[in-house]
């Protein structure tokens, strides 16, 4: 399990580095293995973005990028999307079992 965080285009502070192993954890939970989680967080033209990409042992991929005129509210909608994509694959998961169990 690790975290890895970027900063292009301004400096973080330990408000922001705290913030961030938060919405980790958050991530962290939607898993029942490990896995690792990076952070690209950037500034552009008064618009912060924010990317995650969750990778692991097992399983695809997850990657979620989300921007705003917040950080902080970037950082809600990026985690946000990451919960979207790992509910959509538990439910492709179980309708792929259950379709299995019938045929």
């Amino acid at each position: 399990m690790s975290l890895q965080v970027t900063f292009k285009n301004f400096d973080h502070t330990e408000a922001l580095d705290e913030n961030i192993q938060e919405r980790t954890d958050k991530i962290r939970r939607l898993f029942h293995h490990d896995v690792n989680v990076h952070w690209v967080c950037w500034v552009e033209h008064d618009q912060h973005y924010a990317e995650v990409s969750v990778t692991g042992l097992r399983g695809p991929k997850i990657q979620a990028k989300a921007d705003s005129d917040n950080l902080y509210k970037t950082f809600d909608q990026v985690v946000k999307k990451i919960e979207v994509q790992v509910k959509r694959k538990i439910e492709k998961k179980q309708d792929r079992q259950v379709d299995h169990i019938w045929t």
